[in-house]
């Protein structure tokens, strides 16, 4: 999910601290396509019915219609994916008098008690902080907060600071589909392991059968796109087929 309000919302100078949401947004995007899985933009209020799985990143803005249609979307049997900094204005820029995630707090099944954005010395970078929990080992960047697990199930705790032991992972079952917070921006590794267990929650497979660092997959219609954006050979599999791509090669097979 894609919001040009969000995003100059989220970048104002009265915040609590500096996030692009252009970043976080790529990075999520990033996550998927090294798994050779098409990823749409869509904006808030989109009809969401032909999606399995849904990731809203720092949705900061979103008027009530959207944050029910993504309530709607997860009831409904969809993985639903929601992280830290959504929901907490509405389409007038007004904080949600029900607190932070609006409406979208009892659908993910947690409560914001207090945001922590992880902050270092002036002008050096933001240090990270470990996450632990059933997907392994993740590095947190840029963001930790206080969260309630009001009903979710946690995941991944964050392991350090002031924040130590609280929720940094959690999924919420929410009529047949499932709802997921996170509440820090994982490294490309952690986000990696986050968008793996999302789309096996929402029983979404790549393109290819085993993909390959620097090789993009797209389906349209009966024909896929095979672009090697390496200077090297790439090996992949599609359909239990291994194909060599050439450096920068671009290939288009059907089957």
């Amino acid at each position: 999910m894609f919001d040009w309000t969000s995003w100059w919302a989220l970048e104002q100078p009265s915040r609590p601290t500096a996030l692009s949401y252009l970043g976080i947004v790529t990075d999520w995007y990033r996550a998927f396509w090294d798994r050779s899985v098409t990823v749409d933009f869509v904006r808030p209020g989109a009809d969401l019915s032909a999606y399995r799985l849904v990731v809203a990143p720092v949705l900061f803005a979103a008027d009530a219609a959207a944050l029910d249609g993504l309530h709607a979307f997860a009831a409904s049997g969809g993985a639903l994916a929601v992280t830290f900094q959504s929901g907490v204005l509405d389409e007038s820029l007004h904080v949600h008098p029900s607190g932070y995630l609006g409406p979208l707090a009892t659908t993910l099944g947690v409560r914001v008690e207090e945001f922590a954005p992880l902050a270092g010395p002036p002008g050096a970078e933001p240090p990270d902080i470990p996450v632990d929990g059933e997907l392994g080992p993740l590095t947190g960047r840029l963001w930790s907060e206080y969260t309630h697990a009001d009903g979710a199930d946690v995941l991944a705790t964050f392991a350090a600071g002031d924040v130590a032991g609280w929720p940094a992972v959690t999924r919420n079952s929410v009529g047949s589909g499932s709802a997921w917070y996170v509440a820090t921006h994982p490294d490309a590794a952690g986000l990696g392991r986050v968008a793996g267990a999302l789309l096996d929650a929402a029983g979404v497979g790549g393109v290819l059968d085993r993909s390959a660092d620097g090789v993009e997959a797209i389906v349209r219609g009966d024909a896929t796109f095979l672009l090697n954006h390496r200077g090297d050979d790439r090996r992949v599999v599609w359909r239990g087929e291994e194909l060599v791509l050439g450096p920068r090669e671009a290939r288009i097979v059907r089957q």
